[in-house]
């Protein structure tokens, strides 16, 4: 009986033997990782977090040396605007060839004014400085305003009256020997002055007549004051400041000036 009791312990002995030698075989498989000393039942964590690879791409540590910059919306080259001026003044052409008379003139331009007020005929043709007088045989000394009958003269400058003639078909001349030493010759007019008045530029020298021809102008001539004798000479053919065209002699003294400027002086006030 006791055998029988002793071979059953043995057999439940090696029974347990046999049931726990898988699990002792197990602990120490190489193939298999160990489990933490804390519980064999949980799995290893990795220790440490994973590395960032050690070669990576570098942010640059400046800009690029060559910028593109946005195109202008302007252009470079802005082109200019044409001047409304022209850059240099056409020349004035003179209004006499000869300097000294030319510089006569361009001194009085803003001195002396307009001999008439009222409007008056544009100043053409035959009514103009050295036009054809007498079929050819002689050329215009003045000047020629149209206007009418018994429009008023004005004096162009001061001056002291020298004569007082009849000068055309009826019609009178006055002349005035200025302060500055030039002489204007008024005609065509009827006049009320004699030798030795005194006149003040703007004063009334007379009033436009109607000449038997039927014609009505103020005629007016114009001398520098250099010359000698009477205004009017038949004979001379010799002028200081004037050309002769085509051979056409004015009759006048040698110190005859073209009187043109005249109608584009300023009026009188």
């Amino acid at each position: 009986m006791k055998l029988k009791i002793t071979v059953a312990i043995l057999s439940v002995i090696l029974l347990g033997l046999l049931i726990l030698i898988p699990f002792v075989t197990r602990d120490d498989d190489p193939e298999q990782p160990k489990a933490s000393s804390s519980s064999s039942l949980l799995i290893s964590q990795p220790t440490s977090q994973p590395t960032q690879p050690t070669s990576s791409a570098t942010v640059p540590s400046t800009l690029p040396t060559t910028i593109h910059t946005k195109p202008s919306t302007q252009p470079t080259t802005v082109p200019t605007q044409p001047p409304t001026q022209p850059t240099t003044q056409p020349q004035k052409k003179p209004y006499s060839d000869n300097p000294k008379a030319n510089a006569f003139i361009e001194a009085r331009l803003d001195k002396w004014t307009c001999p008439l007020k009222d409007p008056f005929g544009e100043v053409v043709g035959s009514r103009t400085f050295a036009s054809s007088r007498g079929g050819g045989t002689r050329a215009h000394a003045g000047l020629d305003f149209v206007a009418p009958h018994g429009t008023k003269i004005y004096a162009v400058t001061s001056g002291t009256v020298q004569r007082v003639a009849l000068f055309y078909q009826n019609t009178y001349g006055v002349e005035v020997l200025n302060d500055d030493g030039s002489i204007l010759r008024y005609c065509e007019i009827a006049s009320n002055l004699k030798a030795g008045d005194y006149v003040k530029q703007g004063d009334v020298i007379g009033t436009i007549m109607r000449a038997d021809g039927g014609t009505e102008m103020l005629h007016i001539e114009v001398y520098l004051g250099d010359g000698e004798g009477s205004l009017t000479q038949t004979w001379n053919d010799t002028y200081s400041y004037v050309k002769v065209l085509n051979g056409r002699q004015y009759k006048r003294r040698s110190d005859l000036l073209d009187p043109t400027f005249l109608k584009d002086l300023a009026k009188p006030t």
